[in-house]
C-alpha cells in the first residue's frame, strides 16, 4: 500500500524534475545559440543557476553580453580571476569579472602590473575603498605616463593626489587632460602660480581663478587681467561689493560689467 503510493508519487514528480532540467539545459542552448537575438541570449542566461553552464558562457560565448551576464552570476573566484587576468579581447569582459573579484593580492596586482591601461583605472576605482594608497599610485600613474590622453584623462578624474594632478597640470600635452587636472586642484599656491604664470591656455588660467579663495588676488585679476574670461571668473569669486560696483560701472567688456552686476545682486540676496 505504501510502496505503491511512493510509486504513484514518484511518477508524478519525476516528470516534473526531468521538466526542470530541460529547460535549464534548454536555456543554455538558447544562450549559445548565435541565430538567436542576443536580448534573448541574455534572458536565457538570467534563468541558469547551473554554475558549470555559466562558466561555459563566460568563458566561450560569441556574444559579449551573454559573456557579461554569465560573469555576473559566477560565484567561483578562482573562474573570475582568470578571466579577469586571461581574456585578451574584450577589456569590458574583464572589467565585469573584475567587478566581482574578492581577493585583495589579485585586485593590486592587477591594478599594479596590467598592460591595458582602461583595466588598471577601473581595478584602481575598486581598490579606493580597500587599499587607497594604492588606488592613487595606480591612476597617478596611469595619469602621468600613459600614451593614451583619453585614459589620462579617466585617471584623472579619480585622482586626488594633489602632486600628481599639479603635475598632470602642467606637463600633459592635452588641453584637455590638463584642464581636468586643473579642475580639480585646491592647492591655493599651486593655483595662483597657473593664473600667473600658464601663458598656453587662456582657459586654465581661467579655470584656475575659478577655485582661488584669495579676496585680494581676485579683485586685481578682476580689475586688471588682460583676459576677459579671466576677469570674469574672477568677478564670480568675488564678495568685495565696493570692488564690483567699481568693475560693474568702468570695465570694458559688457559681459564683465553684466556679471558684476549679478553678483552685487546675489551677495545682497543673501544678506536678506
Amino acid at each position: 500500500m505504501h510502496v505503491n503510493r511512493f510509486l504513484v508519487i514518484a511518477s508524478l514528480a519525476l516528470p516534473a524534475v526531468w521538466m526542470l532540467a530541460g529547460c535549464s539545459s534548454k536555456d543554455h542552448r538558447t544562450a549559445k545559440n548565435p541565430s538567436k537575438h542576443s536580448d534573448e541570449r541574455v534572458a536565457a542566461v538570467k534563468n541558469l543557476t547551473d554554475q558549470i553552464e555559466l562558466v561555459d558562457l563566460a568563458k566561450t560565448s560569441d556574444d559579449w553580453r551573454v559573456r557579461q551576464a554569465a560573469i555576473k552570476k559566477l560565484t567561483d573566484q578562482d573562474v573570475l580571476i582568470a578571466i579577469a587576468k586571461n581574456e585578451k579581447e574584450l577589456q569590458h569582459v574583464r572589467i565585469k569579472a573584475i567587478e566581482k573579484l574578492t581577493k585583495l593580492s589579485v585586485l593590486v596586482e592587477i591594478a599594479q602590473n596590467d598592460k591595458n591601461s582602461w583595466v588598471r583605472v577601473w581595478t584602481a576605482e575598486k581598490l579606493k575603498g580597500r587599499h587607497p594608497a594604492v588606488a592613487q599610485a595606480v591612476l597617478a600613474d596611469v595619469a602621468r605616463h600613459d600614451e593614451d590622453w583619453m585614459a589620462r584623462n579617466t585617471a584623472v578624474e579619480h585622482l586626488t593626489d594633489p602632486a600628481a594632478l599639479a603635475d598632470v597640470a602642467r606637463q600633459d600635452e592635452n588641453h584637455y587632460v590638463r584642464r581636468a587636472a586643473v579642475w580639480k586642484l585646491t592647492d591655493q599656491a599651486v593655483l595662483v602660480d597657473f593664473v600667473k604664470n600658464d601663458k598656453e591656455e587662456p582657459v586654465i588660467r581661467q579655470m584656475a581663478t575659478k577655485n582661488l579663495t584669495d579676496q585680494a588676488l581676485l579683485a586685481d585679476l578682476a580689475k586688471n587681467d588682460k583676459n576677459h574670461d579671466v576677469r570674469v571668473a574672477a568677478v564670480e569669486k568675488l564678495t568685495d561689493q565696493e570692488a564690483l560696483a567699481d568693475i560693474a560701472k568702468n570695465d570694458a567688456d559688457d559681459i564683465v560689467r553684466q556679471t558684476a552686476e549679478r553678483r552685487i545682486n546675489e551677495l545682497q540676496q543673501q544678506t536678506e
